[in-house]
């Protein structure tokens, strides 16, 4: 059975003149260009701005244009310490990728091109080694810099730390301050404070120093002290010229060695001076004036002062013993007579003529007195005479002759 669909025309006023009519598969060809043309469209722009970009590196870049080389170069890049710091920079050797200079440009003259290094951008580095000074920049003579596209990684560089302080100095520093505090300067042997000075100056020379210091105070200290009390040269083992030696035995280029040396000289010219003050000295003033001569001549024995201080003495000794031969003080009393007084100027200075003139006077005096007994017929006294006169002279002809005349008129009585 037949069915019949009826279809009535469209009423509605908004779709009744909106029907499609005609061929439906040229609309969709147009469709299809339209959207061919469009990614065209955009792969084009795609690629004209990767070109773009492609080609601004590769200007910026010549050295990725070229084929690469196989060598390998080291070069120097400064590196900016850090903001904070000095702006100075350090140089610090990078190993560069194995690249191919760029072909030279003929009409520029032969300067490396160099490697700009941002003090922002950089790290900041620790350099031991001092910076050289910038390149010195001459118009005409630089090169436009190339981007720091790819900066060298940074290189810590750090001070290797102090080696501790070994056991074996401090041991040695603090058993020599123990031997100081205990006065073991120098002696005894194996344990003194100037041995373990020694042991720590090889090890240690600016440890070993304060030791050799505390050495030299302590007998500066302890030669003062002499000084002031008198004590020059005696009595042996506490005197002041000791100390100065055992100062030159450790250490004769001491600052402080000469200028005790110095007050020695001068206490000893002082004493020089005030023994002989008075023109008339006694004994104990000569005594004490020629014990500083024998300081003298120990300390200095070519010294002019030594020298002059043994004239001065000498010369007063003359002039008592003439007073004394003068008045008869010939071998008596004892410790004041004319015969001792030559004979002390013939100890200190044996060649000295007036002292052997003196002692020949003292006995052509006894020579005289033992006559004139003898003209009196005296001849005991007059042998007295001549018995005091050989004390003085034992070889005298004068007297030798006189004892036998005086002996053969006793006799004959």
């Amino acid at each position: 059975m037949n069915t019949m669909i009826r279809i009535d025309p469209i009423k509605d006023p908004v779709f009744q003149n909106r029907v499609v009519v005609g061929n439906s598969s040229f609309q969709m060809s147009m469709l299809t260009i339209i959207i061919v043309l469009v990614t065209i469209i955009s792969l084009g722009l795609l690629g004209y701005f990767w070109l773009t970009s492609f080609i601004s590196e590769q200007i910026g870049n010549p050295a990725r244009a070229t084929a690469p080389t196989l060598t390998s170069e080291v070069t120097t890049v400064p590196v900016a310490i850090s903001p904070t710091a000095s702006p100075e920079t350090s140089q610090v050797a990078v190993t560069t990728s194995p690249v191919s200079p760029p072909p030279a440009d003929p009409t520029s003259d032969p300067v490396a091109t160099p490697l700009p290094t941002k003090a922002a951008d950089a790290a900041p580095v620790a350099s031991s080694t001092p910076p050289s000074p910038p390149r010195p920049e001459t118009p005409g003579n630089t090169t436009p810099p190339s981007p720091a596209s790819s900066p060298p990684p940074p290189v810590a560089t750090t001070r290797p730390p102090a080696p501790p302080a070994s056991s074996t100095v401090i041991n040695l520093f603090e058993r020599a301050q123990q031997q100081l505090a205990r006065q073991r300067l120098t002696s005894p042997a194996g344990d003194n404070a100037y041995e373990s000075y020694q042991a720590l100056a090889k090890l240690a020379p600016t440890k070993a120093q304060p030791i050799l210091d505390g050495i030299v105070t302590w007998y500066l200290k302890q030669g003062r002290d002499y000084l002031n009390k008198g004590r020059l040269t005696q009595p042996k083992n506490a005197n002041a010229y000791e100390m100065y030696q055992k100062i030159q035995e450790i250490a004769p280029q001491h600052p402080n060695a000469k200028p005790f040396w110095n007050e020695i000289l001068t206490k000893l010219k002082d004493l020089s001076e005030k023994s002989l003050q008075d023109p008339k000295p006694s004994n104990r003033d000569i005594e004490n004036a020629y014990a500083v001569y024998q300081q003298m001549r120990t300390l200095t024995p070519d010294g002019q002062d030594t020298q002059q201080l043994l004239d001065n003495i000498v010369n007063r000794l003359l002039a008592k013993a003439a007073e004394q031969l003068a008045d008869n003080k010939l071998n008596s009393p004892k410790n004041d007579n004319a015969d001792n007084t030559y004979r002390k100027i013939l100890e200190i200075s044996p060649d000295n003529g007036p002292a052997k003139e003196g002692i020949q006077k003292i006995a052509n005096k006894y020579y005289e007195l033992a006559q004139n007994h003898q003209k009196l017929g005296k001849y005991a006294a007059s042998l007295t005479m001549i018995q005091r006169g050989l004390e003085v002279l034992p070889n005298d002809p004068n007297l030798l002759q006189l004892k036998q005349e005086v002996q053969d008129s006793l006799s004959k009585q």
